[in-house]
């Protein structure tokens, strides 16, 4: 195998999952040996779908230990982004069209914000 294959990493999404029996889905997904959980949170204004919510990311943190990253398709996604870290997320993805005052997160935004991944890597949200 050669060394780009070995830096792969593997994130399920989760907009597709049964939640019917989700902790059976992360087990499962869990033992096929993905490295994180993507969840997709879009509110209807930013996309025109719905789908996900707090109560969904928060069910996936409880029963995993593996990384969850979060993909924000919303509004003012700024306005949000500690009660995202606050539920137990890794990584936040945001658009930067969806903020008009995202340019300024970067210089503005305290340590104590970011995401558990941001702290550790040094990366910007």
């Amino acid at each position: 195998m050669n060394d780009f294959c070995n830096n792969i990493e593997l994130s399920a999404s989760m907009m597709c999952a049964d939640y019917g029996c989700l902790e059976k889905e992360i087990r499962n997904l869990e033992a096929g040996g993905i490295d994180s959980f993507h969840i997709d949170i879009m509110d209807g204004q930013f996309v025109p779908n719905f789908c996900m919510g707090i109560q969904d990311l928060r069910c996936i943190r409880r029963l995993t230990k593996k990384p969850v990253e979060v993909h924000l398709m919303i509004k003012r996604p700024m306005s949000y982004l500690k009660v995202f870290i606050d539920a137990g997320v890794d990584v936040i993805y945001v658009h930067p069209e969806a903020d008009y005052h995202l340019h300024h997160v970067a210089g503005n935004f305290e340590c104590r914000y970011y995401a558990r991944d941001c702290r550790e890597s040094g990366d910007i949200l």
